[in-house]
């Protein structure tokens, strides 16, 4: 499970975000002042350090975005077989649902069509005898019972 996994909300996580990274830049940024660094010397290391105190955060907010993506080049190439795990109850975590559903039906239609192509090729080839006429596989079948004698070859 990720770090904000259990909030329902993807603007709630922002919000976190954000107040994460200011909190950390706040308090770094007082650190220094107590310490007597120039601010010109701080700010680019305040700034490092905030923008890596929230990568694990962020990363975790969107790797499903990232799964999703990855399984739909997968699905491009015809491969339906990479479900996306979702584990958080936002806004993304309902979007991987649904591409996991979405997925699973469009292979089961890609199957359904394969099989439908493969059948109609074969009997392309092979013609079924049941859609052959029956006065020419019946014995007693003559012309005159299919076809008025005035219209007779």
């Amino acid at each position: 499970m990720r770090p904000l996994d259990r909030f329902r909300s993807f603007k709630v996580k922002l919000g976190i975000l954000v107040g994460v990274s200011v909190t950390v830049a706040a308090s770094l940024t007082q650190v220094s002042i107590r310490a007597g660094i120039e601010p010109l010397l701080s700010l680019p290391l305040v700034v490092i350090a905030a923008l890596v105190s929230t990568q694990p955060l962020a990363r975790g907010m969107t790797s499903p975005l990232r799964q999703m993506t990855a399984a739909a080049q997968a699905m491009a190439r015809g491969d339906y077989s990479g479900p996306v795990r979702a584990t958080s109850r936002d806004e993304v975590g309902r979007l991987a649902e649904a591409f996991s559903v979405m997925a699973a039906e469009l292979e089961q239609t890609d199957r359904t069509r394969r099989d439908l192509v493969a059948n109609v090729s074969h009997e392309r080839a092979r013609p079924s005898r049941a859609c052959a006429p029956s006065w020419r596989t019946s014995s007693t079948a003559s012309p005159s019972r299919i076809l008025p004698r005035s219209r007779w070859p």
